[in-house]
């Protein structure tokens, strides 16, 4: 299920950024990770929605672990908070597995970059920002700039995956039959910024 104040989403504009300008604006983007040293940038981040995540009374929801026997690799879970500190089935959530709520989660992300329905506001939040790299963006490419963010997320290391989950994403919070994501278009917005100015960088000779 995918929300935005609301309202469902469809649709898709055609490409104006070619496949070949995103995978070498990304490769960019995934080389020159923020805040990574060297080394750091292929390591996996084991909780893509820590401080994010919440069960539908409003507890917070923490990344446990569980070792697998025999080995030295661990399954890992979101639980919600006032399990732990009050009785176990409180939330009325059982623990749920991370990797499937991260790929829901993500999934509900990428289709709302896909529609055209929030291109609006994201495209106010963009002209309010008033940065020199995207003044020359309509709604149309601001549109297709979004879009093109979920052709490329499988590529990215895991590192850049956290910090542009946590530049889109509002809260997430975990119903007993769905989940539903909100998003900041100001994060959005940065975002396709981050982008524009990157392929600008491509053009120059």
């Amino acid at each position: 299920m995918i929300q935005f104040k609301g309202e469902k989403y469809r649709g898709e504009h055609s490409p104006i950024i070619t496949q070949e300008m995103w995978e070498t604006t990304q490769a960019k983007l995934a080389s020159s990770t923020r805040g990574s040293k060297k080394g750091q940038r292929k390591g996996k981040h084991a909780a893509l929605l820590k401080g994010l995540i919440f069960s539908s009374d409003g507890s917070a929801m923490s990344p446990v672990g569980k070792a697998i026997p025999g080995t030295t690799k661990n399954y890992r879970y979101y639980r919600a908070v006032i399990d732990q500190k009050v009785k176990v089935g409180t939330s009325g959530l059982p623990m749920m597995p991370a990797h499937e709520v991260e790929k829901a989660v993500m999934d509900n992300v990428r289709k709302i970059l896909k529609s055209t329905d929030i291109t609006a506001e994201v495209y106010k939040a963009i002209k309010i920002l008033d940065n020199p790299y995207t003044r020359d963006l309509d709604q149309y490419k601001t549109s297709n700039l979004m879009a093109g963010v979920e052709k490329i997320w499988d590529s990215l290391y895991p590192l850049e995956q956290h910090r542009i989950v946590h530049l889109l994403v509002k809260k997430v919070v975990v119903y007993p039959e769905r989940i539903e994501v909100s998003l900041h278009p100001s994060g959005i917005a940065n975002l396709v910024i981050e982008v524009a100015h990157k392929n600008l960088e491509l053009q120059e000779p």
